[in-house]
């Protein structure tokens, strides 16, 4: 350190800190006859004036700076073992921490992700619309929300749909048969406005109808009697 201070030729107060830092000097440019032109500004363009140290007032400096995460504070009545403020249950839901399965709720926030009956699989505990409680899941809440193709059916986690009910693709379906003009379950694949299961064209070929005059098939078990599956895998 004092080979270091040694080198500097001035030295900029860093802010009235007993601290300082060492500032290089510039060198100066000559005319060629060795002497010193102290006009010449500095290369950076700050001109003589640019010998002023570096403060740490580079707000860089607060950019690249961890942020500090600070835990959540809830308001005294939330520990208080009374349901007052805006809780939904005792010391759980609106601005306190979330509830558990059978504690009352308003809408989902005020019902937890993550507490100990909550299915965390399918997106933890929901509130029931009905009996405004939270429930276990979003497959029992008497709505249709999260992944779900109707109320509490269809989708990843629920169960699947009855005939009738709404659907976005035959796996939403008891019945696998989504119809693709209502988008409603069908009561099987054969009636569904689609081509799926083991059909060759619409509703027909495989194991349901066979295929009229005009309609694809696979071979001619798969056309009306009478008619046979020709080179174009078509009906004739």
């Amino acid at each position: 350190m004092l080979l270091f201070f040694a080198a500097c030729e001035e030295r900029a107060d860093l802010g009235g800190t007993p601290h300082c830092e060492c500032v290089a000097t510039p060198p100066a440019a000559t005319d060629g006859s060795g002497a010193q032109d102290a006009s010449e500004p500095d290369a950076s363009g700050g001109g003589p004036d640019a010998l002023v140290s570096d403060t740490g007032s580079d707000t860089s400096a607060l950019v690249d700076a961890p942020a500090n995460v600070l835990p959540v504070v809830y308001p005294p009545f939330c520990s208080d073992q009374v349901k007052d403020g805006d809780e939904t249950d005792v010391d759980c839901g609106g601005h306190c921490p979330p509830c558990g399965p059978r504690m009352g709720c308003v809408i989902d926030a005020d019902c937890s992700k993550t507490a100990a009956g909550c299915d965390v699989a399918s997106g933890g505990c929901y509130c029931d619309e009905v009996a405004f409680i939270c429930v276990h899941s979003h497959c029992i809440d008497h709505v249709k929300d999260a992944d779900e193709s109707d109320g509490d059916c269809g989708g990843a986690t629920c169960i699947l749909c009855a005939v009738g009910q709404t659907c976005a693709s035959d796996a939403d379906c008891a019945g696998a048969a989504c119809d693709g003009v209502a988008l409603a379950c069908a009561e099987n694949q054969c009636a569904d406005h689609r081509q799926d299961g083991s059909e060759s064209d619409v509703d027909c070929g495989g194991t349901c109808l066979p295929c009229a005059t005009g309609q694809h098939c696979h071979s001619n078990i798969d056309c009306a009697a009478g008619h046979v599956c020709n080179a174009s895998k078509v009906c004739t």
